[in-house]
């Protein structure tokens, strides 16, 4: 698949689950605290469902985050520059920083 293509895949499945996608500033306030159980509060304050897939899309992955997602089951932790459509695909929700958002338009925008 050449790179147009791949961006093209990835445009269009972000538009198409625009729905599914909640823009979350401070996910840099775990940063302070790298611990699954403060992570698990944050999601359950935002009504976010921990029992489907959800995909967090920052701008880096930071160790913190690391720490506090990886005893979660269906979390995947993924950085903007290595978003991918398989991680869309399987994801029922999606959670993304602004900053994110916007290395994803300067990555796989024209």
């Amino acid at each position: 698949m050449n790179q147009k293509e791949r961006q093209l895949a990835l445009r269009t499945l972000i538009y198409n689950k625009w729905k599914n996608i909640s823009i979350i500033d401070n996910l840099e306030v775990l940063a302070n605290n790298p611990n699954t159980k403060v992570f698990y509060d944050f999601c359950k304050n935002f009504n976010i469902n921990l029992n489907q897939n959800l995909l967090i899309v920052v701008p880096e992955k930071t160790l913190s985050l690391k720490l506090s997602t990886r005893n979660l089951k269906n979390v995947e932790l993924i950085s903007a520059a290595n978003l991918n459509t398989l991680s869309l695909l399987k994801a029922k929700q999606i959670i993304v920083t602004p900053l994110a958002i916007k290395l994803i338009k300067e990555t796989f925008c024209d």
